[in-house]
């Protein structure tokens, strides 16, 4: 080490100078895959990089579409569902709702079974008897830990579609008997019913990511065949055959038919929200809200049949209504 006086005059000498040379080498423009040992700082400087790009110019803010925003929204969501499954509010909220609506559920079974055991208007309790009792069991295997089965390495919530194939076409069966449905109407609705579901499950076992098209191919299948069954129940039933029952029949019709379309159309909204599609709400919130919309629909539809066809005289399931004075001419 020399002083810098020594050389230059004008040197200060406070400094030392060192004769050695320095090289800075040049700034690579492309790095490679393992120039970034760590991720966060890759991401980091990607964020930056938009940052400035978006504040830097206006036009660059306008080059950035309004669904990179929402996309934004929808993943930071995401992942504060994520991190939040087993808190109370998304888990044990859940299993407590589960536990309320299977035993609201048992108690349903054996009223509807005392009120059937008494021989009067019998024939107005089978269905919905039967309704109850799939809920009851479904609801008790899934608050037992039996709810869920793995398949093709997801989990698939097995219990509840169970519980759905079973009870909705008997739900509609009891709904278009009560509208005096024709056989093939009849059928339709079903058989729409049974498409919307089979659609439904699909969509939901499909892995988001890897076919996402195919994914909501069936999604959009399912709502399809629900919109032909509620246009049929409306067209054919509630302004058609319905119109022919007795006053109050047409009146229990008319509740369980907005009962149905309401209640059930919340059903696809919940589950497209959930886990198997958007991942906005968790797994614990999905399933309790799918536990109060079964709660409305099925014991609602219970609380109006008992309601109206255990009335002296009530005519809900006569075969001729025109032997009763209320034909249509």
């Amino acid at each position: 080490m020399f002083e810098a006086d020594a050389l230059c005059p004008c040197w200060p000498k406070s400094r030392a100078f060192n004769p050695t040379p320095v090289f800075v080498e040049p700034r690579k423009q492309n790095l490679g895959k393992g120039d970034l040992e760590d991720p966060e700082k890759d991401n980091f400087y990607t964020s930056q990089s938009t940052e400035s790009t978006s504040v830097g110019s206006d036009s660059a803010k306008s080059a950035v579409p309004g669904k990179s925003f929402i996309a934004a929204l929808i993943a930071q969501r995401q992942k504060e569902v994520q991190s939040s499954q087993h808190e109370w509010w998304t888990y044990r909220f859940a299993i407590v709702v589960a536990w309320v609506v299977q035993i609201l559920f048992t108690l349903a079974t054996l009223l509807l079974l005392a009120l059937w055991a008494r021989h009067e208007h019998e024939e107005a309790f089978v269905v919905t008897f039967f309704v109850m009792a799939i809920a009851a069991a479904a609801y008790l295997a899934k608050v037992t830990g039996m709810g869920e089965a793995t398949i093709a390495g997801r989990k698939v919530p097995i219990i509840r579609y169970i519980d759905w194939i079973a009870t909705t076409p008997l739900m509609l069966f009891e709904l278009c008997m009560i509208g005096g449905a024709e056989k093939h109407t009849t059928i339709l609705i079903i058989g729409c019913d049974l498409m919307m579901l089979t659609g439904g499950i699909v969509s939901a076992m499909v892995v988001p990511k890897a076919k996402v098209g195919l994914k909501y191919a069936w999604f959009g299948m399912s709502i399809l065949f629900y919109a032909i069954m509620i246009v049929a129940l409306n067209v054919d039933v509630a302004n058609g055959s319905a119109l022919s029952r007795p006053p109050d029949v047409q009146l229990l019709f008319t509740k369980l038919q907005w009962l149905t379309v309401i209640s059930w159309t919340g059903y696809p909204i919940v589950v497209l929200l959930g886990r198997a599609h958007a991942g906005l709400i968790s797994k614990g919130m999905e399933d309790a809200l799918l536990c109060i919309l079964d709660c409305i629909s099925k014991l609602g539809m219970e609380g109006f049949v008992i309601g109206t066809c255990t009335a002296a005289g009530a005519q809900c399931h006569v075969k001729s209504v025109e032997a009763y004075g209320y034909g249509s001419g």
